[in-house]
């Protein structure tokens, strides 16, 4: 195919963003609102490691014991944006932003960006004058002095560790956190699943392929009424106590790229922990290579086939049923009408973790949720069903949108594709003022709309036959070349994907990262 005798011109932008607000499939909405009756907007919490700070957040902000966390800095605002106004039109508003920095709550109240508490956390960072007279101020100097030696100070994995020891002490203050990736869209409210048919999990989370040894992906968390000292906490004190050993090493001269995921990224550190707990041995799994420091190397090695055995999720962990709930659209075989799940019960604390708390429980269940609830492209190995996502009414209550490529663009275009992404949050900060209110638009008569180029025999009408995904990377990125030299916007190929069903499935003849394109199917009425 010629690209430069494809490429054509079009006149209007083919996606538009649409609105997701209002109650999700079957009208679902759990109506959570502030208990004070005018849900605040954005007033900075402040720091939550400042003495009494946490307190006051869960007394103003959370309801009736259950709280949302979201998490991100400004190079995800306007999915934080989105996911916010997704939660505010089903009702939910008692939600907490862990921002990145004190100055993103700040323009958060401000600009009035929907009902929303805002905080941060200045855990692993020196603590101030007044902080050094608190007790452990000591060792919170020494943990911050080498996390920043690690060149911690300003990574993400400092905030993502923040946002989990947040969760631990929400946990011990007995608050029920669900927690969501700023990539997450929300379709309808998870309340009523998560109090009811999935009542007695502690911890409900999603299978991911990649998510990590226990193959547990921890984009999508709630923590249901987990006892302090029981197995659940006792992971996360466990993670806490890996990231204090790791500390405690002196980092090399030249901190490897490898080094900060694999001892400090908070998935890997959850699915090890989680891993242990299982085995009922401390792992250390292959951080890197001579830097071992929480032994037991060599039982892993003996071990090996025992621990592929526990972190085969389909094959080691018990299985269950859930029918979908009405108002979901249901196709097999990627959303079937009884869809499965799996679980693991945990009836110890993890190895190694401070058993200060500890006290006997009977068992605590974690749940990798059926599809209809938490969905993601490669949940339960359907990793091709993701051309499902524009279904109306969806299919499920919340997506991942986690195979993409990184950024917050690469999100933004599929959630506008399938139907979950808010008008709100495209309003660019320029057009707020002070006072929080739009400014008047510009003269629209100066308004010329973007010229775009697209590719022929690759549009909706006449969509592109399948594709290797490196091909289709390399026309993206030759199209993408072009537009831009050309001064336009490049629209994304449509790919046809009707034909799943009957051979679609084989590897290689799909893209993993299929999704990045715009899928038209000729689907018949989904009941």
């Amino acid at each position: 195919m010629s690209l430069l005798t494809a490429l054509v011109a079009l006149a209007a932008d083919p996606v538009p963003p649409s609105s997701s607000s209002g109650p999700g499939p079957g009208g679902a909405s759990a109506r959570h609102h502030h208990n004070q009756g005018q849900p605040f907007t954005g007033w900075p919490l402040g720091d939550l490691e400042a003495p009494g700070a946490l307190e006051r957040m869960v007394r103003t902000t959370s309801l009736r014991g259950e709280l949302v966390l979201l998490h991100g800095n400004s190079k995800r605002r306007r999915l934080l944006l989105n996911l916010i106004a997704q939660l505010n039109g089903l009702d939910i508003d008692h939600i907490l932003l862990l921002a990145f920095t004190p100055d993103m709550c700040e323009r958060l109240r401000r600009n009035r960006n929907g009902a929303v508490g805002c905080a941060h956390s200045s855990h692993l960072l020196p603590p101030s004058p007044l902080a050094a007279t608190r007790p452990n101020a000591t060792k919170s100097a020494a943990m911050a002095a080498a996390a920043a030696a690690w060149g911690m100070a300003d990574s993400n994995y400092r905030h993502w560790l923040a946002k989990w020891r947040t969760m631990r002490r929400l946990l011990e203050a007995r608050v029920n956190v669900l927690a969501l990736d700023s990539d997450v869209a929300v379709f309808s409210s998870p309340y009523p699943h998560l109090h009811g048919a999935f009542r007695r999990f502690a911890l409900v989370a999603a299978f991911d392929t990649k998510g990590g040894f226990a193959n547990v992906n921890v984009g999508i968390v709630y923590f249901n009424n987990a006892t302090a000292g029981g197995p659940v906490h006792s992971i996360m004190l466990e993670m806490e106590r890996r990231v204090e050993a790791a500390l405690a090493m002196p980092p090399p001269q030249k901190v490897p790229y490898g080094s900060l995921p694999g001892l400090f990224w908070d998935q890997n550190l959850f699915n090890k922990a989680l891993l242990s707990a299982m085995a009922n041995h401390a792992l250390s799994l292959p951080d890197p290579a001579g830097r071992s420091f929480l032994g037991g190397g060599e039982w892993s090695r003996t071990h090996a086939a025992e621990l592929r055995r526990l972190g085969d999720v389909l094959k080691t962990w018990r299985r269950g049923e859930a029918a979908a709930p009405p108002g979901l659209s249901v196709r097999p075989p990627w959303f079937p009408h009884r869809a499965e799940y799996r679980y693991w019960s945990l009836r110890r604390a993890a190895v190694g973790a401070d058993a200060s708390l500890w006290r006997p429980v009977p068992e605590e269940r974690i749940l990798l949720a059926p599809p209809w609830l938490v969905s993601a492209d490669n949940a339960f190995g359907h990793r091709y069903k993701h051309w499902l996502y524009g279904a109306s009414p969806p299919p499920c209550v919340l997506l991942h949108f986690v195979c993409v490529a990184p950024g917050q663009r690469s999100r933004i275009l599929p959630m506008q594709l399938f139907g979950a992404w808010s008008a709100g949050a495209d309003i660019p900060p320029s057009r707020l003022r002070t006072d929080g209110r739009r400014s008047p638009p510009p003269n629209t008569t100066a308004v010329v709309g973007r010229r775009l180029l697209a590719l022929a025999d690759a549009t909706y009408e006449s969509p592109l036959a399948p594709r290797p995904w490196p091909q289709l990377n390399a026309l993206h990125a030759a199209l993408g070349g072009l537009a831009e030299l050309a001064g336009r916007v490049a629209v994304l190929p449509a790919l046809d994907c009707g034909g799943v069903l009957d051979g679609f499935l084989e590897p290689g003849r799909l893209p993993s990262r299929c999704f990045w394109h715009v899928h038209a199917h000729r689907a018949p009425h989904w009941r």
